[in-house]
C-alpha cells in the first residue's frame, strides 16, 4: 500500500494550476473566478458589477471588479481588506458578563 500522508512542507502543485484557471475565468466573465469556486452568490453579484461597471467606467470599472473577484475566490477575502481600506468583517466580541456579588450581613458571620 503507497504512504498517503501529507508533509506540510510539500509544495502543492495544483494550486497555481488553480489560480491560473481562475484568472482566465476572470477574462471571459468578470465573476467567473467566483463562479467556478462554486460560490454563485458572489459570482453573480460580480458578473452584474461588471456589467455595470464597465457601461460606467469602461475597461478600467471592469478590472477593478475582476480583481476584486479574483482576489475573493483565490483567498477568501476581498480587494478592499488586503489593502485595509473601509469596513472589515471581524466578528464583535461578547459583551461583558457581570458576576453577581453576594452580600453577607452580620448575622451570618456568627
Amino acid at each position: 500500500m503507497p504512504d498517503t500522508t501529507v508533509i506540510d512542507d510539500e509544495p502543492d502543485y495544483a494550486d497555481p494550476v488553480k489560480k491560473t484557471v481562475l484568472f482566465t475565468s476572470e477574462y471571459l466573465v468578470p465573476g467567473g473566478s467566483n463562479l467556478i469556486q462554486g460560490d454563485l452568490k458572489q459570482g453573480g453579484l460580480h458578473v452584474a458589477l461588471g456589467l455595470a461597471a464597465k457601461a460606467f467606467f469602461g475597461l478600467p470599472g471592469l478590472l477593478v471588479v475582476s480583481a476584486n473577484s479574483f482576489t475573493k475566490a483565490a483567498t477568501g477575502r476581498h480587494i478592499h481588506e488586503h489593502l485595509g481600506l473601509g469596513p472589515t468583517t471581524r466578528p464583535t466580541p461578547p459583551p461583558p458578563t457581570r458576576t453577581p456579588t453576594t452580600t453577607s450581613s452580620t448575622a451570618d458571620k456568627k
